[in-house]
């Protein structure tokens, strides 16, 4: 899948070069692999969940 080897390859970058990436998306499968979710509704944020276990990128099913 395209999908994954990408965020795979940012995932990996990110963890290299020690920068932080953020992914903007509606699709709710990507916040098992994140290392912190912010969600926002109306422009405002509506809480922010820190996951202490996130899943390897070639686990996630979407």
């Amino acid at each position: 899948m395209t999908g994954k080897k990408i965020l795979k390859l940012l995932y990996d970058v990110s963890k290299q070069r020690k920068r932080l990436v953020i992914i903007v998306t509606h699709n709710a499968a990507l916040k098992d692999m994140a290392d912190k979710v912010i969600y926002i509704k109306s422009g405002m944020i509506e809480k922010i969940e820190r996951n202490e276990n996130p899943l390897p990128i070639e686990e996630i099913e979407w």
